[in-house]
């Protein structure tokens, strides 16, 4: 009951307005798990899709600069996740890895995509291998930044709320809802590389919260607590790459290989002077990624 309360205040509705400080055209779907914010770009008659979502408080707008890089080869659907940017949750959403792995599914569905390469950041990349386990023959590899094991991305969560106060119920959705720019701002800084200067990620983020962009870290942070053992035997044989930033400070106590176990016919490329957003630090590597496995 606790938790349910706590998770409809990241749930509670707001006036949205991406126009106000977007270049893109995006298109909304109604979903079981929310309305969701995507765009789709790039060429209709590929043979391949790539599905990309940004890790917040990064948005879509923020994957201009790779989208660019594949449009000529790739048609690109890119999406905030439920509850995330200006994408809604519904209020049954609980903002686990296995709903956010059905809302995936769900988009791909809907939008009767085909020949999908998935490119996901950090917790994301469990729902990707989630959603691949689920569903096969929807996806045709996998690119994953960041990408922690379950236990990684438990410890993780502990050791950047090392408080446990974002864990708790209710005070969690309080502090980050409350203190939003200022957890935004310590992110960026803690997650790229040291001596990046991280201005120009958190004024976009800054500028989206301003109108009406959400960001229920609490909200994430609790279900992945609750929900670890839904994640047990994780795994899929997909083609995959992982990509791994090793100037990013908040994920240095993570082993960079943990994910292979869930994705036993992975590469593995580790990024120098990249940080936690590989898709959007080093796009060139990302998309290089990709084409890797449109064969």
């Amino acid at each position: 009951m606790i938790q349910n309360l706590a998770m409809a205040l990241d749930k509670f509705p707001r006036r949205l307005c991406p126009e106000k400080v977007s270049n893109i055209h995006s298109n909304w779907i109604k979903l079981r798990y929310g309305n969701i914010r995507y765009v789709r770009t790039g060429n209709p008659n590929a043979k391949y899709t790539v599905v990309l979502s940004p890790d917040p408080p990064n948005n879509i707008e923020d994957m201009g600069e790779l989208c660019a890089l594949l449009e000529a080869d790739f048609q690109i659907v890119a999406f905030d996740s439920p509850g995330f940017g200006y994408s809604t949750a519904s209020w049954s959403h609980r903002f686990s890895v296995v709903d956010n792995a059905n809302a995936l599914i769900e988009v791909i569905d809907k939008l009767t995509l085909k020949n999908v390469i998935l490119g996901m950041t950090c917790i994301a990349s469990l729902s990707a291998v989630y959603a691949a386990q689920q569903r096969p023959e929807l996806f045709s590899g996998l690119v994953l930044g960041q990408a922690p094991s379950v236990d990684d991305a438990i410890k993780w969560a502990k050791r950047v709320d090392t408080k446990g106060l974002i864990a708790t119920p209710l005070v969690g959705q309080a502090m980050v809802n409350g203190m939003r720019n200022k957890v935004a701002a310590a992110w960026f800084r803690a997650a790229l590389p040291r001596g990046t200067d991280p201005t120009a990620y958190t004024d976009r983020a800054l500028l989206a919260f301003k109108n009406g962009a959400r960001f229920p870290l609490a909200s994430v942070f609790q279900s992945m607590m609750r929900d670890v053992s839904a994640l047990e035997g994780l795994k899929t044989n997909h083609d995959a790459v992982l990509l791994w930033g090793s100037a990013d400070r908040s994920h240095r106590h993570s082993d960079p290989r943990a994910a292979m176990a869930t994705l036993p016919n992975a590469s593995f490329q580790e990024l120098t002077q990249c940080g936690h957003f590989p898709d959007l630090e080093q796009p060139d590597q990302y998309a290089a990624a990709i084409r890797s496995l449109a064969r």
